[in-house]
């Protein structure tokens, strides 16, 4: 994998529905090109699934991470203990033993008693409990879904490329009324397409930074100075209401004399305390209560 296939996968987790033409456009290439990028990277196991997910303007949610070292001596064993909550989202495994686990609440007072489930079931040793930095959710969206509208995100569940006129022939209805349906939720950010990809096959180096803020810092304003700056090697940048020193960044390098340069860039920041770097091989994907909310309403309204 090069470095346009990596800014490739960086678009697709922004918006896995874009069309060849919009990727092209965007990565300088021939469309035909473009498709060609994708389909490799499909067929090589990097790109393991195109999903769809609600977003908090459609369904209150709360994004966790609990993190620390484990003492299990399965990893594989672990990892699937954790999956069976339906709160759990991922669990990423890091250098050292260390899991990263990511959990979805729907309420913020669950977050006491999930952190202590994958404490117990992780066998974490010194956790650090996370929540997510996020603007103030609604209790109720401004614009609902409609029973058409859960269905077509049902459809799209494994498949978030999936072309309209198969989605409308799935559902009985006319392509015209569904891509007029995904563009009223797309326009209302109602759901987002992701895309899911498999750290152990992107070949290079996939990091996790944690850059601890000197007191007095703007984490936000941090964040997106990381976000400009540091663009061409970042997956993920996240800034915590619970730990308002603390900002994490998924970084790929293809070296790690790559990786050592943006580590000791971010340190010349002047802003941090310190850089703390795990490198990332696993990571373990579970549907969430999230996913199965909407393959439930989706059958209510069949």
């Amino acid at each position: 994998m090069d470095d346009v296939d990596f800014r490739l996968i960086q678009v697709l987790r922004d918006n896995s529905r874009a069309t060849y033409r919009e990727l092209a456009d965007e990565l300088g290439l021939s469309v035909n090109s473009a498709h060609k990028r994708v389909q490799d990277l499909i067929d090589l196991g990097i790109i393991k699934q195109f999903r769809v997910f609600l977003t908090p303007k459609a369904l209150p949610q709360y994004t966790v991470r609990v993190c620390g070292r484990s003492d299990t001596t399965s990893i594989d064993d672990t990892a699937k203990a954790l999956g069976k909550d339906p709160h759990t989202a991922r669990v990423v495994v890091s250098s050292g033993n260390s899991f990263h686990v990511v959990g979805m609440l729907e309420d913020v007072s669950d977050i006491n008693e999930y952190a202590n489930f994958v404490i117990r079931n992780g066998l974490i040793m010194n956790p650090t409990v996370r929540l997510l930095d996020a603007p103030p959710q609604e209790a109720k969206p401004k614009v609902s879904l409609s029973d058409l509208d859960y269905r077509i995100i049902a459809s799209l569940q494994n498949d978030g490329r999936k072309q309209i006129v198969d989605i409308a022939g799935e559902l009985g209805t006319s392509a015209k009324t569904v891509r007029r349906r995904l563009r009223r939720m797309e326009e209302n950010e109602l759901v987002h397409y992701g895309v899911i990809y498999d750290h152990a096959s992107l070949g290079g180096i996939f990091t996790l930074l944690d850059a601890y803020l000197k007191n007095g810092q703007d984490s936000r304003k941090a964040a997106a100075m990381i976000r400009k700056k540091y663009a061409k090697n970042l997956m993920e940048v996240r800034t915590f209401s619970t730990l308002p020193n603390d900002i994490t960044m998924d970084v790929w390098t293809g070296t790690m004399n790559e990786l050592k340069t943006i580590q000791r860039s971010l340190e010349d920041e002047g802003i941090f305390e310190k850089i703390v770097p795990q490198i990332e091989y696993n990571v373990y994907y579970f549907d969430s209560w999230r996913d199965q909310y909407v393959r439930e309403k989706a059958r209510e309204k069949e």
